[in-house]
């Protein structure tokens, strides 16, 4: 069995849970007392009829947008991996194959450095029924 270590920081993308209001009116009363408990690091949860809401610190938040665009930047990366390698497969020509190679080594390197700066808090351990 393999499990996962999660150190929790507030500069990475796990958050630890915050407060918590099962209604609006709940947080109304002293809101500005109440929403300081969210601090970088956290969430705040509102419940308002059948929805919930997550509130977090703008700093968490920005740090999501930041994943999020990084996420897309790896996703239009593999999209031209797919066609250079499409291309590969009708135009096998020297040039064509640099290309290939030069756009998987950009790929992996973009990858590998989203993983090595956003999943770092995240540690594999091996446990006994592992081995």
């Amino acid at each position: 069995m393999i499990a996962i270590a999660s150190q929790t920081a507030p500069h990475h993308l796990g958050l630890q849970t915050g407060p918590s209001w099962s209604s609006f009116e709940e947080l109304r009363v002293k809101h500005s007392e109440k929403l300081g408990q969210i601090q970088p690091g956290t969430f705040g949860t509102l419940k308002v009829k059948q929805r919930h809401f997550v509130i977090v610190d703008h700093s968490d938040f920005a740090r999501f947008e930041e994943v999020m665009q990084q996420i897309q930047s790896m996703l239009d990366g593999l999209e031209l991996v797919q066609h250079a390698a499409r291309v590969a497969e009708t135009h096998a020509d020297e040039s064509t194959i640099t290309m290939l190679r030069a756009t998987l080594q950009n790929a992996t390197k973009t990858v590998g450095n989203f993983v090595s700066h956003n999943l770092a808090p995240f540690a594999i351990e091996k446990t006994a029924e592992s081995s």
